[in-house]
């Protein structure tokens, strides 16, 4: 297991055993192999619900080889549910290589609130270009 895996699982464990009043339900996941784009490594996912609300944070790793001074890639990431439902991320972007964590939030209110209960992870999908102003994929 590498030191990155080592790394994203204990921060995991210490997010999934704090007492929390508010959270209903959590899970994190660590992708064996990784999800890979433009080589950057997607391997773990972590998700928490509060309500009707679920808090995503995808765990990644930018290579230094890919960031020249001046170099941004753009993403995008799906979510999937085991119980249904998706997540899609807005654009974020990265111009700096290493360990990166990227935080969204995600109220699903308006659409009947199917975050309560809802947070096993069944797979991530991500797209990404290089450049401030390239276009993404479409995520299915």
């Amino acid at each position: 297991m590498s030191l990155r895996s080592l790394a994203f699982l204990a921060a995991i464990a210490g997010c999934l055993t704090a007492p929390s009043i508010a959270t209903a339900g959590s899970d994190a996941k660590v992708f064996r192999p990784a999800v890979h784009t433009n080589q950057h490594a997607f391997y773990g996912v972590s998700v928490e619900d509060e309500r009707c609300t679920l808090a995503v944070k995808l765990h990644y790793f930018a290579p230094k080889a890919k960031y020249p001074a001046g170099t941004v890639y753009r993403f995008r990431a799906k979510v999937s549910f085991t119980r249904g439902g998706s997540l899609f991320t807005r654009t974020f972007t990265n111009n700096r290589p290493g360990n990166r964590v990227q935080y969204y939030p995600h109220n699903t209110t308006r659409a009947g609130c199917w975050a309560r209960n809802n947070t096993k992870i069944k797979s991530i999908q991500v797209v990404s270009c290089g450049g401030s102003k390239c276009k993404l994929p479409k995520l299915r």
